[in-house]
């Protein structure tokens, strides 16, 4: 499994690859959210699917939360997992849909490392 590490900021996402960089605008959060700055890539994720790490500020804690976002034409099987919840949860992706996985509410920590693997029928 390969793993690309991608820092975001609040201009722009720079994505690593050995001696390559690539620039890509940041997805739009609230003002209550904050886009995780370190997320795992795996090279076997399909073309069709992306995915978002976040932390959600809330009461005195932060909410862990990954969306995945399908637009392929068939559901794809994922699992879900980060540095704090080491522990993989299964979801299914429905077609052309999102999805947001919940892995830890009330966090201390604002920042985690997300892994996402997902296959396709």
């Amino acid at each position: 499994m390969h793993r690309y590490r991608i820092r975001s900021t609040a201009l722009s996402t720079t994505v690593a690859l050995g001696a390559a960089v690539l620039c890509v605008p940041p997805l739009a959060a609230t003002s209550s959210e904050t886009a995780s700055p370190e997320a795992i890539t795996t090279a076997a994720l399909p073309a069709c699917i992306a995915y978002e790490a976040r932390a959600r500020g809330r009461n005195l804690g932060y909410d862990h939360i990954v969306r995945i976002r399908s637009t392929c034409i068939a559901s794809a099987a994922c699992l879900v997992a980060t540095n704090v919840d080491p522990k993989p949860k299964a979801v299914t992706v429905f077609p052309r849909s999102e999805v947001d996985v919940v892995t830890r509410v009330g966090s201390p920590a604002r920042e985690f490392i997300a892994e996402v693997s997902c296959t396709l029928p």
